[in-house]
């Protein structure tokens, strides 16, 4: 099979690539590098990030907002930057166990399962003595 001289300086030269043949091949052909400079520079870096969604992704940070939760409410809520760093996360809300319904229940003046009784015993005996 023939090979082109750019495939034959990468044959001869892959071992002190700093990039991949793809990378290396459009480097030569749609950017004009010559071979050398095209095997030798650096992979480049693309980061996109304006500085001021920088700025407000640190400040939402210092708001104790996870810099995953300021992406998503950016991008896909599409909130603006200064919302999305500002507005305070939601507190999960509070589970309601069996210990806290009976509770109420007793408060209310409800009839109390059987169940409930043998699982808080403890909520009975106070109760029982006042």
């Amino acid at each position: 099979m023939k090979t082109t001289p750019m495939g034959q300086y990468w044959k001869e030269n892959k071992h002190r690539s700093k990039v991949r043949y793809n990378a290396y091949r459009e480097r030569v052909i749609k950017r004009g590098m010559t071979f050398e400079q095209a095997i030798t520079s650096p992979k480049e870096r693309f980061n996109n990030t304006s500085d001021d969604y920088k700025k407000w992704s640190e400040i939402a940070v210092e708001n104790g907002i996870n810099k995953n939760v300021f992406w998503h409410r950016h991008f896909t809520f599409k909130w603006s930057l200064e919302k999305a760093a500002t507005t305070p996360i939601r507190k999960k809300k509070v589970v309601d166990n069996g210990r806290q319904t009976v509770k109420r229940m007793i408060e209310a003046g409800a009839p109390i399962p059987k169940k409930y009784i043998k699982r808080y015993p403890e909520l009975f005996n106070t109760r029982a003595g006042a």
